[in-house]
């Protein structure tokens, strides 16, 4: 019949050239995903494209302009294969031209528009100028380095725009915490958000020194002892609200981390009765922090409150 011949050439049209033949894309095994997806009744899985950062090699496989144009942001590139996200992934004509561009097997998931957009703005003109910047740095993570380092970090230095763009980010996000961890081949920036731990941005080795000097600086730390643990505070305000900043740094054995908590000042503190009480429950809790004897323990998880 006609019909079958149109849906044989169809599901020829993204072969083994680079593509995804569409009876592969029913049965292909999710692997590497992380938690934040699911799979639509298609097979295709779907994703929050905010949560997850794209690894430099990705992204330079496909420009600014070919990602908006077929409204794309690429992920990662495993083996053969490179992982794009997509407001249409079954958009075979888009995958043909990214597969034909990057002469990489194309394996899409699903991502709305909204986060689409809002992926490539935040990757590619935010991160991805900072990330060109450090791609040519060499790492040196020696005490003489480090001093030089800290004298050349002005406001609008490329690393304190980073971090400004990561505290950002972080706030916007209602992010608890802020995870800076140096990889084998990358520096690894993590959000906590509701009490789990999503990837946001992913930044070349060269960017970790002057990183982690820049969160040492503000926090009154020694930028000279990158071994011993150290902690601080500072505090910045973005937007109109006023955040204090908690700052740990500890060694590991790819270079220091750091790992800063988040306190928005700004939040007004609830009252009882907003607190979501029964009426009933609000008049026994009232009752008893009347009482001159006892103890009332609350607790929750980190963040809680």
């Amino acid at each position: 019949m006609i019909v079958d011949e149109a849906s044989a050439k169809q599901n020829n049209l993204a072969s083994p050239s680079g593509g995804l033949n569409m009876a592969e894309k029913k049965t292909r095994p999710t692997r590497g995903l992380p938690e934040n997806t699911d799979e639509s009744p298609s097979g295709i899985c779907r994703i929050n494209v905010l949560c997850q950062a794209p690894t430099p090699e990705a992204l330079e496989l496909i420009p600014e302009n070919i990602a908006r144009k077929y409204n794309a942001v690429p992920l990662a590139v495993e083996d053969n294969t490179l992982r794009v996200a997509m407001v249409d992934p079954d958009d075979i004509l888009a995958i043909e031209a990214l597969a034909a561009r990057t002469r990489k097997r194309i394996e899409p998931v699903s991502a709305t528009a909204v986060d689409i957009r809002e992926a490539i703005d935040f990757n590619y003109k935010s991160f991805g100028e900072i990330a060109k910047q450090f791609g040519s740095v060499k790492i040196d993570e020696d005490a003489a380095h480090l001093e030089k380092v800290a004298a050349e970090l002005t406001d609008d230095s490329p690393v304190a725009r980073t971090l400004n763009l990561i505290t950002e980010e972080a706030v916007k996000s209602r992010a608890s915490d802020i995870h800076i961890e140096p990889e084998g081949d990358r520096l690894r920036v993590r959000l906590r958000i509701d009490g789990i731990l999503h990837d946001v941005a992913s930044l070349p080795l060269g960017a970790h020194s002057t990183l982690i000097s820049r969160i040492k600086i503000l926090s009154g730390m020694n930028i000279a002892d990158p071994r011993r643990p150290q902690d601080g505070q500072f505090s910045f305000q973005t937007k109109g609200r006023h955040i204090d900043t908690r700052v740990a740094t500890i060694s590991t054995i790819h270079g220091e981390m750091a790992v800063l908590r988040l306190l928005d000042k700004s939040l007004a503190a609830l009252s009882l009765s907003q607190l979501g009480f029964l009426s009933e429950s609000q008049e026994k809790f009232e009752r008893m922090l009347m009482v001159p004897y006892g103890m009332i323990l609350i607790s929750g998880p980190t963040g809680a409150g």
